[in-house]
């Protein structure tokens, strides 16, 4: 099962290396991620020339992925969920020109999920504004994977990304189709 593991990963850091800064085996708040991957946009309208901005604004996103190779349950993805909430404060830098941050937390597992641990996840959410939403927003966006069953779990905002994740989508990045 490890190799299907390490073929889910090392396509998913194909996918990402698109729009993300991708990192592998990365601590990141005192936990080891398989995956860390960020990305910002920066967008700007401009009077006439650049030299004139009108105003700008960023969106960024992290990918934060977490393997195991045993069942998860309940207690493994309240602690993940946890985790990824106390991120918020470490990652997300709100300011004038900060719209939304977007913090993906993807739970990949070799053995599957128990059934508690899927409603927990499906039951998770989280969204915060910064000074009344003047300095943006964060969301955090849940996913598990569970590739023996080759299915994606995720809560209500992590409907928007659960293609992207799916072990079935990786498969053409690995055989090269």
């Amino acid at each position: 099962m490890a190799g299907i593991l390490e073929d889910y990963l090392n396509a998913m850091v194909e996918k990402y290396r698109a729009y993300y800064d991708v990192e592998r085996d990365k601590v990141v708040g005192g936990r080891k991620l398989a995956i860390f991957a960020r990305s910002k946009i920066r967008s700007e309208k401009y009077f006439i020339t650049k030299s004139i901005p009108l105003y700008g604004f960023e969106n960024y996103q992290y990918g934060l992925v977490e393997a195991a190779e045993k069942i998860v349950d309940e207690p493994d993805v309240n602690s993940f969920t946890t985790y990824l909430k106390s991120l918020v404060d470490e990652l997300v830098e709100p300011h004038d020109e900060h719209m939304s941050s977007c913090l993906d937390g993807i739970l990949v597992t070799t053995a599957g999920f128990t059934p508690a641990a899927i409603s927990t996840g499906q039951k998770f959410k989280y969204g915060r504004m910064f000074k009344f939403g003047f300095a943006g927003w964060c969301d955090i966006r849940l996913v598990l994977v569970d590739l023996a069953q080759g299915r994606v779990f995720t809560n209500r905002r992590g409907r928007e990304i659960e293609n992207y994740y799916r072990p079935a989508d990786t498969r053409g990045l690995r055989d090269g189709s």
